[in-house]
């Protein structure tokens, strides 16, 4: 059943084809691991029982609006920080788009962590480096949850009683303390993707925005965003103050400028660009 799985997923994306792709997998009794050459020529190699995973190892892809929108600032860079790697997807995106970019993956999830060691070696992107901490505005030990069934997309900084998932320690560091480590010597592209963290994440790296104004792609998740007493507006007004623009994603990947977080959406991807470079 894997293989006629895999000739669906050869076929192209439209609208239904994620939701038939599960029901075809539904009938299988082969569940197991499976490697998938991705829309953008990298192997992944992906976990069919985990949700997220089966969806990029279906349409061979991953939020394919906000990787088109990447794109072409990835091949415009010379450092790509993806902070919430997960399995991989976009730091092995943005190896194959430029191969002499670096890239720093920034996971603390143990299985994710694993993957992007294993996908990593799979594609030789050795200009990629791995780092298995948690990035916020503060250095030291903090909780991380690591969510019931091992799903890769819901692992978090443990901040109240939440789901079944068990606790780990992890290391948590600035952004800002990271890089001052690395004699990195410019910061072009940081995607931060961290379940309601994304301010604290941003708090951590001020010294590395007034140095380097890296374009910043960001996911805002209005209820994790609000259980952390925060919201997508306060980010917002936050890098607006700090000289940049904001823009929304459209369906075909193109950037639209907004001021504002859009209404009715809870879980959104939004680029914002320093107003120095909004003409890229």
């Amino acid at each position: 059943m894997n293989s006629f799985l895999n000739l669906y997923s050869q076929l192209p994306n439209w609208r239904g084809k994620l939701f038939l792709g599960n029901k075809i997998f539904s009938f299988s009794k082969n569940h197991k691991k499976s490697t998938q050459n991705m829309i953008h020529n990298f192997l992944m190699e992906l976990d069919l029982n985990d949700r997220i995973q089966r969806g990029m190892y279906i349409k061979r892809s991953y939020e394919t609006e906000t990787a088109t929108a990447l794109l072409p600032f990835l091949k415009k860079s010379s450092c790509f920080i993806d902070i919430g790697a997960n399995v991989g997807y976009f730091s092995l995106l943005a190896c194959a788009a430029h191969p002499k970019l670096k890239v720093i993956s920034v996971e603390p999830l143990p299985q994710n962590n694993e993957k992007l060691l294993k996908n990593r070696e799979l594609n030789q992107f050795s200009q990629m480096q791995i780092l298995d901490i948690c990035i916020s505005d503060k250095t030291g030990t903090t909780e991380f949850i690591i969510p019931p069934g091992d799903e890769c997309g819901w692992g978090r900084i443990a901040y109240k009683e939440m789901f079944d998932g068990h606790r780990i320690q992890r290391n948590v560091d600035t952004l800002d303390n990271v890089l001052s480590r690395t004699g990195i010597e410019a910061v072009d592209l940081i995607k931060i993707d961290v379940e309601g963290f994304e301010f604290k994440a941003l708090l951590g790296m001020e010294q590395t925005l007034l140095k380097h104004m890296p374009v910043i792609c960001v996911e805002l998740n209005e209820p994790c965003l609000k259980d952390l007493n925060t919201s997508g507006e306060e980010i917002f007004k936050w890098l607006i103050e700090r000289g940049y623009s904001w823009f929304s994603v459209n369906r075909n990947g193109t950037l639209h400028p907004t001021d504002k977080v859009l209404p009715h959406y809870e879980f959104l991807n939004y680029f914002a660009i320093p107003n120095s470079k909004s003409h890229l």
